[in-house]
């Protein structure tokens, strides 16, 4: 099943085909958020095996990145997102559980968390990536980058301005190859 609003607020894709989105910008706003159950986990979601969504000059917007619990995209249960210049900004970035996401040109920025993997599955791989951790006003540390359960996440080209907050967490399990510029 491929859903897309008209007004294009989401893009849902599960049907375990191939699909090229491109010159497209998504929105989630906090007040969307409140909403669960008539709200998509992100703006972007890809799931089950054998779906795999090409996704060129996206933009995923969020109004309020200390609001917004739900990622600019998700992915799930082996789905593939392929991001090419593609932006997000005032949202948590990605997210994978046993999922494949690769990110080439393009920025993650104003948002606390950029990268979470999860599952022995899931394998992000950001090249040439712009990510700005902002410090947030809620009283939990910003985590920059997060793999977790055998995930992997690999970055090479690209740099990480932390803004006196962020960080890169491994755990149980979790790994990671990074080729970074700090600032």
């Amino acid at each position: 099943m491929v859903l897309s609003n008209s007004e294009a607020q989401f893009y849902e894709c599960d049907d375990g085909e191939k699909h090229k989105i491109e010159n497209k910008t998504y929105h989630l706003t906090s007040s969307q958020g409140e909403n669960l159950v008539f709200s998509p986990i992100s703006d972007v979601y890809v799931g089950k095996q054998g779906t795999v969504v090409d996704a060129y000059q996206i933009n995923v917007l969020g109004d309020n990145p200390e609001r917004i619990s739900a990622y600019g995209a998700s992915m799930t249960d082996g789905g593939e997102l392929i991001l090419t210049n593609s932006h997000f900004k005032d949202i948590p970035g990605l997210r994978a559980q046993d999922a494949v996401i690769s990110m080439t040109d393009g920025s993650i920025q104003g948002s606390l968390q950029a990268v979470y993997a999860l599952g022995g599955k899931a394998d992000i791989a950001l090249v040439r990536i712009n990510v700005e951790i902002e410090p947030g006003n809620l009283n939990t540390r910003s985590i920059g980058i997060v793999s977790g359960f055998g995930a992997f996440v690999r970055i090479s080209g690209s740099t990480f301005n932390f803004k006196e907050s962020g960080s890169f967490l491994t755990r149980f399990r979790g790994g990671g190859i990074f080729s970074i510029t700090l600032q």
